[in-house]
Formats: C-alpha cells, sequence, structure tokens
C-alpha cells in the first residue's frame, strides 16, 4: 500500500502594481494589489481547515522593471503588504532576482520556489488576477507548465489591463514558445506601462 502524499496550496497573487517613490524605487503596493490580496488570503484561511492539507502559502515572484531595479523587487512589497494582514501564513517572496519580470517568468519563479520548499508534496497551485489576465495566465500553464495541478480565480480590480498591453504580452509569449524569450524580456524590462504604476 503506498502512503499518500500531503498537499501543499500555494496561492500566487499575479500581476501586482506598485507606486513609486521619488528614487523611483517601488515606495509601495499599487491600490489593484490591495482588492486583490483578500481574495488569495480568503482562499488560503479556507484551504488550512482539511486535515489532510500540509501547508498553505502565498508566493510573489515579481522581480524589477529597469527602471525600478536598483531598489526592492515588486514581490517584496507584496509580502510587506500581506505580512500585515496575516503575520502567520507562510509567505516566499522574490527579493533578490530582479530580471524576473513578465508573467510567464514569475510563474516559473513561483513554480520552482514552490518545488523547492515543498519536494515531498503534491502541489496544487492558485492563480489569483483579474479576469483578462487569466486568460493569458491559463495559455501560459497549457503551454509551459501543462503537468502542474492548477486553479485560477478572479479577483477585483480598480482598473483593467488594457489591451495593448495583453496584445504585447502575447507576443512576448509567443517569442518565447518559439525559443526567443530572451528577446521578449528585454523589451518587457526596459519599457514599462504606465498601467503598472500608480
Amino acid at each position: 500500500m503506498t502512503q499518500k502524499r500531503n498537499v501543499a496550496w500555494v496561492i500566487a497573487p499575479l500581476a501586482n502594481d506598485a507606486t513609486d517613490a521619488p528614487d523611483s524605487t517601488y515606495a509601495a503596493v499599487g491600490e489593484n494589489f490591495k482588492v486583490r490580496v483578500p481574495t488569495a488570503l480568503r482562499f488560503a484561511w479556507e484551504a488550512r481547515l482539511p486535515s489532510q492539507v500540509v501547508t498553505v502559502a502565498i508566493v510573489y515572484g515579481a522581480g524589477s522593471d529597469r527602471a525600478h531595479a536598483h531598489g526592492q523587487t515588486l514581490a517584496a512589497c507584496c509580502e510587506q503588504y500581506t505580512r500585515r494582514l496575516e503575520p502567520e501564513l507562510p509567505i516566499h517572496a522574490n527579493r533578490n532576482a530582479k530580471r524576473v519580470f513578465g508573467t510567464l517568468a514569475e510563474m516559473r519563479w513561483i513554480i520552482q520556489c514552490a518545488e523547492a520548499c515543498y519536494p515531498h508534496c503534491d502541489i496544487k497551485y492558485v492563480f489569483v488576477s483579474q479576469r483578462r489576465h487569466l486568460y493569458r495566465v491559463k495559455w501560459i500553464t497549457r503551454l509551459f507548465f501543462w503537468n502542474r495541478d492548477a486553479t485560477y480565480i478572479v479577483a477585483p480590480q480598480t482598473k483593467e489591463i488594457p489591451l495593448i498591453r495583453e496584445v504585447l504580452a502575447y507576443t512576448k509569449l509567443l517569442l518565447a514558445r518559439l525559443g526567443l524569450e530572451r528577446m521578449g524580456d528585454v523589451i518587457r524590462r526596459w519599457r514599462t506601462l504606465p498601467y503598472d504604476r500608480e
């Protein structure tokens, strides 16, 4: 008889925004993130109830764009804000890998972190974002992480992702699928759209 593996729920809020400090670093999370994180925390609290769950953790993977490269990562900002709302839940945040920027890179970092932290668990990923962004997150999962167990939760938003940004993001995704991901990363980190900043 094989022993049943424990389950680890990894909850990953994505596409978070931030406010700028005067020195061009990330000062704090933006309003879109502030309305998104309660949805992620609500799921985390509910997932902790069943007795077979070994752990529930929040993971933030976003690094920084070129303009904010000398300050803290966006993931570190997200962790600081989340800690104020939920001091006990395990949170893993990318504090050093600045080049992790864009949804594909962010999801890759989250999955690698989860697999390193919970190697003996069946990991269930929960990606939390706004509706328009989650369509792309689902495509990324199908194309690059098809063997991972993923759930998608639509969270509230204060502003919609502009269609032009989504078109550019799908173009970058196509480049990555063709093996040209580095080219897409250089373009994306070079110029942050105003949507990402308050």
